[in-house]
């Protein structure tokens, strides 16, 4: 790959004989020539994004920024080129990463001269990747039969530069190729090459550049015009190569899928200067309305019809305690026969097909398993989904935790007709059961309280057979019976309360207390329906004069679902009024209703039938298996701690409506912390759109930390329209001193000095999230730079590539613009479309040909959608990766092994750094016929000279 050397002679020989003695500069021409690295350092971080607008990088210099280096370097020793190219290297990083010591004083909280200090450190060391490419050029020079330096080949001038660049660790990775995000023509070849490709053109145009402008100002003569029509050969070819390309990808994106997808810009700053710039605003109030900005920006996209909205990173910081799900059932059933069986999401999330759509469709019925027969079971009740409690005949009780169900011991052998259980008024803990407060009630007035370890009686103030029991409370609910018996419990204490009726009453429901407010319904025979309103008891009218045998309603008791004798069903709707439904057959006897967490009707009939209600029609269930159902309980959400967990399946959404902007929610936030807890943290409020956003899940310690009570990981989350969880991504790829510091698991004290570093857990895997048949790959933070981490995701073939980011950290600075700009070759080496959703700008849609479609402005808050095209198929780049690159650093190491192998075997001599045959060289080139130049002093070598102070 590589041209041969020409000898020099005439003029060319004569300039090398100029130079000073050993080719060495002296100190005045390193001075002058270290203007030719700053002019280098200044035009190539300037080909990058560097002000605080839109392409703002001019990328033309590129194409000639590394000519003032090659020219600085020329004639120079090893050590020389070195420190020239470290100087060229770190203005061209401070140049471009001058914003971290704003990062390092806002995030770190370092003082200024110290954050600048630390600035300049990191830049110098990612300049030592120049020093060290300036310094291989100039040592791995050939040379002629006389030992005369020569010009380097324009390939191997690339090839250098190449592998160093693509060896050389970075925090911050970039490579020289990136400067071209804009011109398309230049960057499709990533998809065979990668980036790294690109950097190879653009050095040897650069090569070829330097070696014509030696052969017009030093009349250097010794490179020929095929050599230098190399370099420029290869940059025709590559923008030929690219304006075919995008031709063929275009064509490719118009015949590809859509998905309409909308990004929310929320612009949000760091929590630090959110509260330097709303010193008055309480802080719960100013992270709530973060919460609310999001909520109301998304109802935009909402109505725009998108598909998909996308959050950004850390976007999602609920300041209420969440109400979720663990698990992926619903309802849990209890027959006559001893069985349990529980309704479950089926939908398996690693699952590609398209059919797996949001509704009813995916569940399916799935047996509980027990410990050998339960016996005649008769009523289930529920408060969440760890925490069932079922009851039977011959005072059988049972409590479910949500994988197994287990004997509890009564104090009764009377057979049991219903069970309600509720959890203590403090916080629920993460199991519920070993504090679950459990009634049940049974024939001849029976009572019975206690928790999962026994059941005991208590005096009811009735021998009527009590039907059934709802609780409000822990000790607070009422149970009913035979002939209208109404039994209140206050306090724990029963007692009977006149009723309004004598008809059997079969059932009832409790609405959980809102406010001080009690509210219940009653159901019995011939159609009655007795309302508690504290302290009334009103009977309600009602289209039928069927027996109804159970009843259910929603926690805000807006609907109301009562079933019984002849298939009847009567639904009562906000506005109080009943209307009546038919369920299955008319000879039907429903025997039991729920309504699930999804707010979906699920019915039950004496022989086995299950029925699910939509919009106001019912359709049969799939039962298989199932023998005389009795009761239905839903398996609802779970209170928690204002923290994501890790085994989160299901987050309930909201509908309670939005506060029209920041302004009028601070001026009256009442209206908002009136609502339920559950309603205020939802991440779906004001819309059911599908949301991916960004979040912080946990997990407890163990052993237990004081100082650091969690494990947190930095968490892409994407939720479907009823609020299921489609898929967690833990970000693998954390930041150091942003998201966590080396050694500090090994060494906890780390995080004790540097206390505005973060402490999050690496993921472990590369996922994507399958949804609607598409494969989603996601990313976050600077994942979207590294092309390493981005064929990881490549083989597991996403559709489109999805990252959300948090560059608030960087404030008003030009990080946004070169982080996009080093984002968008993802695009190209994949041929996938890029999405990227930050909190401050720069939020984009990118195409597969590295076009940028739509994108924000750095600042503002903003929404953008549009149509993605879901691709599918494998670039050369995304099957073979990285191999031009480590072709390149074979190279190289083929150049420099022989060169240490010739260094060691003269070490093994005992003799200095030049053999005799090199002296002798160097004699013959001194010898010249037309200028008798001084013999050059004969440097003593390091071996020598350790001699002489041996003697």
């Amino acid at each position: 790959m590589s041209e041969t050397a020409a000898q020099t002679d005439g003029k060319g020989a004569s300039a090398i004989r100029d130079q000073p003695p050993g080719g060495a500069l002296t100190r005045r021409e390193l001075l002058g020539r270290m203007w030719w690295c700053v002019l280098a350092g200044v035009l190539i971080f300037t080909a990058f994004p560097f002000r605080t607008v839109p392409a703002s990088n001019l990328w033309l210099f590129a194409w000639f920024g590394l000519v003032p280096l090659m020219l600085a370097v020329e004639d120079t020793t090893p050590r020389q080129a070195f420190w020239l190219g470290w100087l060229a290297g770190t203005v061209t990083n401070y140049g471009g990463f001058h914003w971290i010591s704003g990062m390092l004083e806002d995030f770190g909280g370092f003082p200024s001269w110290l954050a600048q200090v630390g600035t300049v450190l990191l830049n110098a060391y990612q300049g030592l990747a120049v020093a060290i490419i300036c310094s291989l050029w100039v040592r791995l020079r050939p040379t002629d039969e006389h030992g005369n330096p020569q010009s380097m080949s324009i390939l191997r001038v690339a090839m250098i530069y190449t592998a160093v660049e693509f060896l050389f660790p970075m925090i911050f990775p970039w490579f020289f190729g990136n400067s071209q995000y804009r011109t398309l023509a230049a960057i499709q070849i990533a998809d065979i090459v990668g980036v790294p490709g690109i950097t190879f053109v653009m050095v040897a145009f650069n090569a070829a550049l330097y070696r014509t402008l030696r052969r017009f100002t030093h009349e250097d003569r010794s490179t020929p015009w095929s050599a230098i029509l190399v370099g420029v050969g290869l940059t025709v070819v590559t923008l030929g190569y690219g304006v075919v390309r995008l031709g063929q990808v275009t064509d490719d994106v118009a015949a590809a899928d859509t998905l309409k997808i909308g990004l929310v810009e929320a612009d949000i700053g760091i929590w630090s200067s959110e509260r330097r710039a709303n010193p008055t605003t309480p802080p719960i109030e100013l992270r709530h309305s973060h919460l609310l900005r999001y909520h109301r920006l998304s109802q935009q996209l909402d109505r725009e019809g998108v598909d998909l909205i996308i959050w950004p990173e850390s976007s999602y910081q609920p300041q209420d305690r969440l109400y979720l799900k663990r698990r992926p059932d619903f309802v849990i059933l209890a027959t006559s026969e001893g069985q349990l069986a529980v309704w479950r999401d089926g939908r398996d999330p690693d699952d590609t097909r398209a059919g797996q759509a949001d509704g009813g469709d995916a569940m399916k019925w799935t047996m509980v398993p027990t410990d050998g027969p339960l016996g005649e079971l008769t009523a289930v009740a529920s408060e969440r989904e760890d925490a069932a409690a079922i009851v039977g005949a011959a005072g059988a009780a049972y409590f479910f935790d949500g994988k197994a169900a287990w004997r509890i011991p009564t104090s009764t052998e009377e057979r049991l007709n219903g069970v309600d259980l509720a959890l203590p008024r403090r916080i629920p803990p993460r199991t519920a059961y070993s504090s679950a407060r459990i009634w049940a009630v049974g024939d001849n007035g029976l009572l019975l309280r206690g928790s999962r370890k026994r059941l005991d009686r208590v005096s009811s103030g009735t021998t009527n057979n009590l039907r059934a029991i709802a609780l409000f409370n822990d000790d607070t609910g009422l149970a009913v019976g035979d002939e209208g018996t109404i039994v209140f419990i206050n306090k724990g204490t029963p007692r009977a309360a006149a009723s309004p009726t004598t008809e059997h009453l079969r059932a009832v429901w409790a609405a959980p207390p809102v406010t001080s407010r009690l509210y219940a319904f009653a159901v019995g025979d011939k159609g009655t329906v007795v309302r508690l309103d504290d302290p009334t008891l009103p009977l309600e009218q009602t289209p039928t004069r069927q027996s109804l045998r159970a009843v259910a309603g929603t926690d805000d008791g807006r609907l109301v679902v009562a079933v019984g004798d002849a298939g009847t069903a009567v639904v009562r709707d906000p506005s109080g009024r009943w209307r009546r439904e038919q369920v299955g057959r008319e000879d039907a006897t429903l025997v039991a209703v729920t309504i699930d967490a999804m707010g979906r009707v699920v019915a039950a009939d004496a022989d086995g039938g299950l029925y699910l209600r939509r919009a106001d029609a019912w359709s049969r269930l799939p039962s298989e298996g199932i023998v005389k159902p009795v009761a239905l309980a839903s398996l609802g959400w779970v209170r928690h701690i204002a923290r994501l967990p890790r085994d989160v399946r299901y987050m309930r959404p909201s509908r309670a409506p939005l506060p029209p902007s920041d302004a009028a929610f601070f001026d009256d936030p009442q209206p908002e912390w009136g609502l339920m807890e559950w309603e205020r943290a939802a991440v779906q409020r004001g819309h059911d759109t599908p949301v991916l956003f960004g979040g912080i899940t946990s997990e407890l310690r163990t052993p237990v930390d004081l100082n650091w009570p969690y494990r947190d990981w930095n968490t892409a989350v994407m939720v479907d329209r009823r609020g299921r969880v489609v898929g967690l991504y833990d970000k693998v790829y954390l930041l150091v001193g942003g998201e966590f510091i080396p050694f500090g698991e090994q060494f906890p004290v780390l995080y004790e000095w540097i206390r505005h570093a973060g402490r999050f857990e690496a993921g472990t895997e590369v996922k994507v999230f399958n949804w609607r048949g598409y494969r989603l790959g996601v990313m976050i933070c600077y994942e979207d730079i590294l092309p390493k981490f981005n064929r990881r995701l490549a083989d597991l073939e996403p559709h489109v590539i999805l990252n959300v980011t948090n560059d608030a950290w960087f404030g008003h600075t030009a990080e946004p613009y070169l982080h996009m700009a080093l984002a968008i070759f993802r695009s190209v080496e994949q041929r996938r479309a890029l999405v990227r959703s930050t909190n401050t700008g720069v939020s984009v849609f990118v195409s597969p040909t590295g076009e940028i479609i739509k994108q924000t402005e750095i600042t503002g808050r903003e929404t953008l959608s549009a149509d993605v095209p879901m691709m599918t198929g494998k670039t050369i780049y995304g099957r073979i990766g990285d191999v031009f690159a480590w072709i390149q650093v074979g190279w190289l190491l083929a150049l420099i092994l022989p060169r240490m192998l010739a260094w060691r075997r003269r070490r093994r001599r005992g003799g200095s750094g030049t053999t005799k045959s090199d002296a002798n060289k160097k004699r013959a080139t001194n010898k010249s016929p037309a200028r008798a130049e001084p013999p050059a002093p004969r440097r003593k070598s390091k071996s020598n000279t350790k001699r002489k102070r041996k003697r």
